[in-house]
């Protein structure tokens, strides 16, 4: 991927933690399973 998203928002969020999904714009339906794990990672810190 050629945009570094997290290097951009790493400025006003230090705790940033980023997840890449391999997927299209409708991730919660294209890879459910990735974006759940990812928000019980987040739910759990």
């Amino acid at each position: 991927m050629g945009y570094d998203a997290a290097a951009v928002w790493r400025a006003w969020a230090p705790d940033l933690d980023h997840q890449t999904v391999s997927c299209g714009h409708f991730m919660a339906e294209e890879a459910p399973a990735e974006v759940l794990r990812a928000l019980r990672n987040l739910l759990a810190r």
